[in-house]
């Protein structure tokens, strides 16, 4: 499979296609990570409100251990 484009669309075919497109069709190739980015939908505020508190969050042996540097 490769990832192609031209004139804001990207399409991901299988690799005799996309080289007939590119020679003579005037697509480019471009990275795989590219098209992740426009196909996915970006994160709204209420999920990285969330992802945030997430990150904010200690598990229980975290805590635990943070309570014993403390006492000593």
């Amino acid at each position: 499979m490769k990832t192609i484009f031209k004139n804001g669309v990207y399409d991901r075919v299988n690799e005799e296609v996309a080289e007939s497109n590119v020679k003579h069709h005037g697509w480019k190739y471009v990275p795989k990570s590219e098209w992740k980015v426009a196909t996915r939908a970006p994160k709204t505020e209420e999920q990285a409100v969330q992802a945030e508190k997430k990150e904010k969050t200690l598990s229980n042996k975290a805590k635990r251990r943070a309570k014993f540097k403390t006492n000593e």
